[in-house]
């Protein structure tokens, strides 16, 4: 009887349809100029990716003469911690790409699938959180983090507790037996 219950419990879960993750939208942030020919390459570029990986998101700035813009780049260079300054600058999940070249455009469109499947976070939330730091409020994100610090700690703190009362129990039985 054990037997059938074990096999019947490997076989439901060996056919049963997996749950696949849902990919989450991703937004990324885009850095140009007008008369740059790189970010000519680079806007086509992220065209085709954007419809390639339906949910991308592309917010698009041109620095040419902006101010306002201007500082939005500068910010996000400063949250990402990029010295760089020129454009083409795309901005997607935790990386920043600088300039055009094949292997940008193929870890952009990997930075893309990471981000759908793992929920990046966006350069407009990572904006917001770093307006919110210097005006000295707090985010949302500061209970999310405590929230998964200590889930992460304490989950496997519980699991090897209760792998030890078990391992604990089975030895009583033994000297007992």
């Amino acid at each position: 009887m054990k037997n059938y219950i074990l096999i019947s419990t490997l076989v439901i879960f060996l056919f049963l349809p997996r749950v696949v993750k849902a990919e989450t939208p991703v937004e990324l942030y885009y850095f140009y100029e007008n008369d740059c020919s790189a970010c000519s390459d680079m806007s086509d570029t992220l065209e085709f990716l954007r419809n390639k990986y339906t949910g991308t998101m592309i917010s698009r700035f041109d620095v040419t003469d902006d101010l306002v813009k201007r500082t939005i780049f500068n910010d996000l260079l400063d949250i990402y911690r990029e010295p760089q300054t020129s454009v083409p600058t795309v901005f997607v999940g935790s990386d920043v790409f600088v300039g055009y070249t094949a292997l940008s455009t193929n870890e952009i469109e990997t930075a893309i699938q990471y981000c759908q499947l793992n929920n990046c976070p966006s350069p407009s939330e990572l904006l917001k959180d770093y307006y919110a730091s210097l005006s000295g409020e707090e985010t949302d994100n500061t209970s999310k983090i405590v929230f998964w610090t200590i889930f992460i700690v304490a989950w496997p703190l519980l699991g090897a507790v209760a792998v030890i009362i078990v391992l604990r129990k089975y030895k009583d039985k033994d000297i007992q037996g």
